[in-house]
């Protein structure tokens, strides 16, 4: 089915695939679905859920390399099924995003640059709180690498794992972490948008964001996966997906040289 054919069907169908696989990621992962679904967010989507490759929990350039190719497999077969519209990589990190989209022919989105995207629609400076300065140092490289290091205010990390955040081992701690480095996102980088930098840390989002109105700040708080479902059913709806010239498959063509005047 091509991609202008499923702009006219009634239903959307949606592939989400994990970067890799775990007992209480997987649970986490159906969990964000389903609070998605709650709200509203896949109405008039059909989704599946595939899990990620065996690998080790990403938490290094290493361990991102070593789930890449797997993830990229999952994109591609999904990809040439024909069952699916689109497909979102679950995961702050968007590994393998560009091969992602070399080998697809229906449109991929992936979290963190979706959600830089929607962060510059409502606001003029993002912060990002994150888990760990790892993660924190690779969010700047990636908001870098998609232009948008202008309009990154800062990456404030918090002193807690992504299991530990998925488990809510410290709920009350956790939520306490993320408002104080938001606070100090908004009042010491001037940020007026904030995203939380890891899927994990989704359920965090509503609570943290009605702690910073009552403390006067009227700042979004973005969700990654959320934003990145919402480009999907917006490129499935426009009957568009990535250009060839920016992702092409083998070769590209020739480009026209530009004649000066």
């Amino acid at each position: 089915m091509t991609t202008e054919q499923a702009a006219t069907n009634s239903k959307i169908r949606l592939m989400f695939i994990r970067t890799s696989i775990h007992d209480y990621t997987t649970a986490y992962s159906s969990e964000l679905s389903e609070g998605m679904a709650a709200d509203g967010l896949l109405d008039g989507i059909e989704w599946d859920y595939a899990p990620g490759p065996k690998g080790p929990m990403v938490l290094s350039l290493e361990d991102l390399v070593l789930v890449s190719a797997g993830v990229l497999e999952r994109v591609r077969r999904h990809s040439e099924s024909g069952l699916y519209d689109a497909i979102v990589i679950q995961g702050f990190l968007d590994p393998v995003i560009h091969a992602a989209r070399e080998v697809s022919n229906i449109p991929v989105l992936c979290c963190a640059e979706s959600a830089f995207h929607l962060a510059s629609l409502i606001g003029n400076r993002f912060s990002i709180i994150e888990l760990g300065e790892w993660g924190a140092t690779y969010d700047r490289r990636n908001a870098n690498m998609y232009g948008f290091g202008e309009k990154l205010a800062s990456v404030r990390p918090i002193d807690y794992t992504p299991a530990e955040v998925t488990k809510k081992t410290d709920r009350a701690g956790q939520l306490d972490a993320v408002e104080e480095a938001s606070l100090k996102a908004i009042e010491n980088d001037r940020a007026d948008t904030i995203i939380l930098g890891c899927t994990a840390m989704s359920w965090m989002a509503s609570e943290t964001q009605d702690r910073l109105y009552a403390r006067g700040y009227e700042v979004p708080v973005i969700q990654p996966i959320r934003a990145a479902v919402t480009f999907a059913r917006g490129l499935v709806k426009l009957g568009m997906t990535h250009s060839r010239l920016a992702y092409p498959k083998g070769q590209p063509k020739t480009r026209p040289v530009a004649v000066s005047a």
